[in-house]
């Protein structure tokens, strides 16, 4: 695909033409399903921009029906604004119309699905949060190891310095019996 529009950009069509349909052969063999309608997108613009309109409306229209059939809304998308492009190249207002309307509503779409997975990560941040807390109720009573050792350093100093303490009284009643 890329080999095809290298071509197409040095003015070799030919050779673009033929790399775009083995680029859609290799697609469709593997079933990318994204990518097949790249394939079909990028003939129609191979097409529109040779100047047959014709072809070019017929990989777009196929662009946008692959597109739909397998719910790729972005590539819908794409699809629906070439067509519209198209249209208004061959003064077709109504036609552009027609499919700007159309791209308005997948874009719609895509607004609201993309508001629906925002929603749903902030969900499950909640949640997260929540047994984060919860977590750190059950273990409330168990300190991390950095406090353990900084606490048992200080309960050694104090059992040292009692120990002392108790050594001293012990060694000040030896000597006073």
């Amino acid at each position: 695909n890329n080999l095809a529009i290298v071509y197409f950009e040095n003015g070799d069509t030919t050779m673009a033409r033929s790399y775009f349909e083995k680029a859609l052969e290799l697609r469709l063999k593997f079933k990318n399903f994204k990518a097949i309608s790249e394939s079909y997108y990028n003939l129609g613009d191979y097409y529109f921009y040779t100047s047959d309109t014709d072809k070019a409306i017929y990989w777009y229209t196929k662009s946008l029906d692959f597109s739909r059939k397998n719910n790729l809304k972005s590539e819908t998308s794409d699809a629906l604004i070439a067509l519209a492009e198209v249209a208004k190249s061959i003064n077709d207002y109504k036609g552009a119309t027609i499919y700007l309307e159309q791209d308005q509503a997948i874009q719609n779409e895509i607004s609201l699905q993309n508001s629906e997975d925002d929603d749903e990560l902030s969900r499950l941040k909640e949640q997260i949060i929540r047994m984060e807390i919860e977590a750190n109720v059950e273990n409330a009573g168990i300190d991390s190891p950095e406090k353990g050792v900084a606490k048992l350093k200080w309960e050694w100093l104090v059992i040292g310095g009692l120990s002392i303490i108790v050594v001293f009284i012990l060694l000040r009643r030896r000597k006073t019996a």
